[in-house]
């Protein structure tokens, strides 16, 4: 029993150590890609990541009409409606999210260059 016990306590250990590593790849995505697109983006070494989105107005708002919620944080102290949190998720709802957020950088130039 005590065996079983162990072996259990060994697999749990791997779980959690690639489950941490996953984050932290796609964390580092996330984080990159935002980066690369305009955002402030702030350090974390949560499941999620915090960022200020003063060249896109209302993303949370465009981002739901295309599939993806994120959390608005102008309820934080000291922060006001440009500010966002996501979720780290899996590499393809993360591709996605940044392929979303790519149109809707394209369309909001296209509308201030018309």
């Amino acid at each position: 029993m005590a065996q079983a016990a162990g072996l259990s306590a060994l697999d749990e250990e791997e779980y959690l150590a690639k489950s941490k590593e996953y984050i932290k790849k796609e964390r580092h995505y996330l984080h990159q890609n935002l980066n690369l697109l305009g955002f402030k983006v702030y350090g974390s070494e949560a499941n999620y990541i915090f960022f200020s989105a003063k060249n896109l107005p209302r993303l949370a708002e465009k981002l739901q009409k295309e599939g993806f919620l994120i959390r608005k944080c102008a309820n934080y102290h000291n922060l006001d409606e440009d500010y966002y949190r996501i979720a780290v998720r899996t590499t393809s709802q993360n591709k996605l999210l940044i392929k979303a957020v790519r149109k809707l950088l394209k369309n909001e130039n296209i509308a201030r260059n018309n």
